[in-house]
């Protein structure tokens, strides 16, 4: 299991549109994924979790990534939320 705390430098934030890429990329991957803020840890796999999140832009959360291809998923999920 691997996790990284991260910036969210989307700029509408989690949102509808990114909110279904994030759980795409997710979905590609064998890996259990979560996302964890304020306590809160919702699936990324799971678009309705994602989007009740609510995140906006620069908000910091916490990637947890375990399975056997964690490393290249959360490389992929870094790359996403970190884009500006």
């Amino acid at each position: 299991m691997i996790s990284k705390d991260i910036v969210v430098k989307l700029n509408t934030g989690l949102q509808a549109r990114p909110a279904y890429e994030l759980v795409n990329i997710a979905q590609k991957y064998s890996s259990d994924v979560c996302i964890e803020i304020c306590n809160r840890k919702i699936n990324c796999k799971s678009i309705m979790g994602i989007m009740s999140l609510g995140l906006a832009p620069n908000s910091t959360v916490t990637v947890i990534v375990d399975g056997s291809d964690e490393k290249e998923l959360l490389d992929e999920l870094s790359r996403f939320l970190e884009d500006e």
